[in-house]
């Protein structure tokens, strides 16, 4: 009997031994587990609590595993409230990370088509970046009643509620006698899924021109920067065509009639009958090419519609590095 006795206390020794090596080894297999997972601190107790239950029962274990369960449970949640807390701060630092970033980028690529102060604005105060109430209280790219309605859209919204109060949008463009107005391209801006922005600083004497639409009014009225232009800038620029075409047919008829006159001239060539022809040769050329070339540039790069790579706004509610993206023009 006592032999027997020995044996069996022998045996449970053996299995006590071995529950409490695998209790070793599932500590540590879930110590790295909860370090590396990237999971709320809930799902981190819950993976905790989730493997106590593969181990032997506490209640029948002896003292010293009851002591070590205790240890691991405790130790388990200090973990899971330090990476909880790790997670936290990370997420914190890639969103202020993030925001500086477009911050930066856009103040880089402002004036080209793939960065729009709709999308950076709404970017902004969808990531709660604290550079979006900087943005409020500068304003620095408030430069025209356009860019100014968008800063009022976002930093003041029962503001810009009120001034549309009684204003509608068209409901088609196909009906539309004119194009709508800045604060108006806002309230398209609302509604639309796709969104287009064009500006521009190159129009002579103009500044920049800032303006928006739903891409079925700028495919439909054939929307360019022309358009956006006030009126005096736009009759500024007709002027300046008009002038480049006048110098042009006054320099071509005057170089033309200087080469006639040499050519008709029965007098010997001197040098200097050859350089002042060569002058009047490269004059009349200027005429012909150079001045209709740039009327012909002011023209498509004021008044030419552009096409559009049609792509919809993804209004994105975490920082993910980008920016939402709007339809762009081909061309800016």
């Amino acid at each position: 009997m006592a032999h027997i006795l020995k044996s069996f206390a022998a045996k449970q020794d053996r299995r006590i031994s071995k529950s409490n090596k695998n209790n070793v080894f599932s500590l540590a297999y879930h110590c790295v587990l909860l370090f590396n997972t990237s999971a709320e601190w809930r799902t981190r107790v819950f993976i905790t609590t989730a493997s106590l239950a593969s181990l032997p029962a506490v209640f029948r274990s002896e003292f010293g595993t009851m002591v070590f369960h205790a240890l691991y449970i405790l130790i388990a949640l200090l973990i899971s409230e330090v990476s909880a807390s790790q997670s936290w701060n990370t997420s914190v630092e890639t969103n202020a990370t993030c925001c500086e970033a477009l911050r930066v980028d856009y103040r880089q690529n402002w004036l080209y088509s793939y960065r729009k102060l709709t999308g950076y604005l709404e970017s902004l105060k969808t990531w709660n970046c604290e550079q979006f109430q900087i943005e409020c209280s500068k304003r620095y790219f408030s430069v025209d009643e356009f860019s100014s309605s968008v800063y009022l859209h976002f930093c003041e919204p029962e503001q810009f509620e009120n001034q549309t109060s009684n204003l509608s949008v068209p409901t088609s463009p196909y009906n539309a006698t004119a194009l709508p107005s800045p604060i108006q391209q806002i309230m398209q801006y609302e509604s639309s899924q796709s969104f287009v922005e064009i500006n521009s600083f190159g129009v002579p004497f103009c500044g920049i021109v800032w303006c928006g639409f739903d891409v079925e009014t700028y495919q439909v009225l054939k929307v360019s920067i022309g358009s956006c232009l006030p009126t005096s800038c736009r009759s500024g620029t007709y002027v300046i065509m008009a002038v480049c075409g006048i110098l042009a047919v006054v320099i071509v008829l005057a170089n033309a009639t200087v080469i006639v006159v040499f050519c008709r001239s029965r007098k010997p060539w001197s040098t200097q009958t050859v350089y002042k022809l060569s002058m009047a040769i490269a004059d009349l050329l200027v005429g012909l090419f150079v001045f209709p070339a740039s009327i012909v540039t002011i023209y498509l790069n004021i008044f030419g519609h552009r096409a559009l790579i049609l792509t919809p706004i993804n209004r994105q509610t975490n920082c993910t590095g980008t920016d939402p993206t709007h339809t762009l023009p081909l061309h800016d």
